[in-house]
């Protein structure tokens, strides 16, 4: 395995853009956690998810069926992308699982395009903690790939 430790540029729209924060409620604020697995299963539903990023399920050990799935389907390819555990409990923090995973989905999708995985994680994982990295852009860059093929993204 060979690693470029030089930066990846992409596609701005593919991986960077502004999240917008659902309005925060006296319970999500008691307990974080919940709040932001919730919000973004109702965000991007599991259906979409896999529309837009359909390869993860070719290495799902049965159908993808929910989000435990997903999750654990992402962690079953990590390695496989030559992702550190580090990288990944890392990006899990910062994101929450769903989030990774679904990152992890887009990445699968876009490796042909990515030098080093575990490096594009891990710049992925600090703009998400400086906010400036959102699931909405990179889904619709990978849905409008598939209904244009000929558009070539990043």
């Amino acid at each position: 395995h060979i690693q470029n430790s030089k930066a990846e540029h992409f596609d701005s729209e593919w991986a960077f853009g502004g999240e917008k924060k659902p309005a925060s409620s006296p319970e999500s604020s008691r307990d974080p956690a919940p709040a932001a697995h919730n919000a973004i299963r109702s965000t991007y539903p599991l259906h979409s998810v896999l529309e837009a990023c359909p390869q993860l399920q070719d290495y799902a050990r049965s159908q993808i069926r929910t989000w435990d799935d997903l999750i654990e389907t992402a962690a079953f390819i990590r390695p496989m992308l030559g992702i550190s555990p580090a990288a990944w409990s890392d990006a899990q923090d910062a994101m929450e699982p769903e989030a990774a995973a679904i990152t992890l989905a887009a990445m699968l999708e876009r490796s042909g395009s990515i030098k080093s995985h575990g490096g594009y994680l891990r710049t992925l994982t600090e703009r998400k903690r400086d906010g400036k990295y959102s699931l909405g852009p990179v889904l619709q860059a990978l849905r409008r790939g598939r209904l244009n093929p000929q558009v070539v993204v990043g």
